[in-house]
């Protein structure tokens, strides 16, 4: 486990026991979701307590492309900084030139958040969640460069 202060009160975690806690928060993954050893994760921490978490999963280093899902019990840890952060891991550290969401078609406030770092819808899977379709979003590097760079603008 790996905690870094990211401002006052505010930690970002890196631990992959952050999988379960994603997992317990996302309907269509559930508590107990087995992973397959493909997926890590990030969180933030406020107050001691964590409130948000991002998984990376089925990271294709050859097509420099990864998923993620993220997770929160509180709309506190959307700094822009913060979202900065967690979108630095897979494009600057694990090196993707491409980032895909997959979401459930009715869960507005992630797909708020992800339109809002300039994601685009790209497709619909229809009844990928039961009943439930699922929305495809993706999001290149070069689309996220220049946010990203001011957001980090600063930042050690």
């Amino acid at each position: 486990m790996r905690l870094e202060a990211v401002g006052p009160g505010r930690y970002m975690l890196i631990d992959d026991r952050m999988l379960d806690w994603i997992a317990a928060r996302i309907p269509q993954v559930g508590p107990g979701h087995d992973w397959h050893g493909r997926a890590r994760a990030v969180g933030c921490v406020i107050d001691g307590r964590i409130v948000a978490g991002m998984a990376c999963m089925n990271h294709d280093p050859a097509h420099a492309h990864v998923e993620i899902a993220f997770a929160a019990d509180s709309p506190r840890w959307a700094s822009r900084r913060m979202i900065a952060r967690f979108m630095a891991w897979p494009l600057h550290q694990l090196g993707c030139r491409r980032v895909s969401a997959v979401v459930a078609a009715d869960n507005r406030s992630v797909i708020r958040l992800l339109e809002g770092m300039g994601f685009r819808r790209e497709g619909v899977l229809r009844r990928a969640f039961g009943a439930t379709d699922a929305l495809v979003l993706g999001l290149l590097a070069e689309e996220a460069a220049p946010w990203l760079a001011g957001a980090m603008a600063g930042l050690k």
